[in-house]
């Protein structure tokens, strides 16, 4: 499957899609205005998703680095909870609990309860789409 999917990125360019999805190209803020759209997907949140210049990301007033993050869904045993997770990516506690602009605690993992898999299957897509204008190339 691995060897398909190589090879259809290989041939889109010669099959003349490249120039319809660069037409198609989506910024940025486009992104962060899709991601807080899709607030109701959480089963709590607290104010907006929010993303400075350096890939920092804010959702539920945590600090998430973009670029130290692997980010990715999971379920649990009994199916009936979605979760999506932030997990940092050289097991360091870089991820940090804020109230009042007190520091409560930091962690290595972040889990954010989702209502259902296809949504958190979208979060996943979307965040990991907005890691990507981050990524050095």
């Amino acid at each position: 499957m691995k060897k398909f999917l190589l090879l259809f990125s290989l041939l889109i360019p010669l099959l003349g899609f490249s120039q319809e999805i660069q037409e198609d190209e989506i910024t940025k803020t486009e992104l962060l205005l899709e991601l807080n759209s899709k607030l109701y997907y959480f089963h709590r949140v607290n104010g907006v998703i929010s993303c400075s210049n350096d890939g920092k990301m804010v959702l539920n007033g945590v600090v998430i680095d973009l670029l130290n993050s692997e980010i990715g869904y999971q379920t649990s045993e009994d199916g009936q909870d979605h979760f999506i997770y932030f997990m940092t990516t050289d097991n360091s506690e870089s991820y940090t609990f804020t109230h009042e602009g007190e520091v409560l605690f930091k962690t290595n993992n972040v889990l954010h309860p989702i209502k259902n898999q296809e949504q958190a299957v979208e979060l996943v897509i979307l965040f990991n789409f907005l890691k990507g204008f981050y990524t050095v190339n």
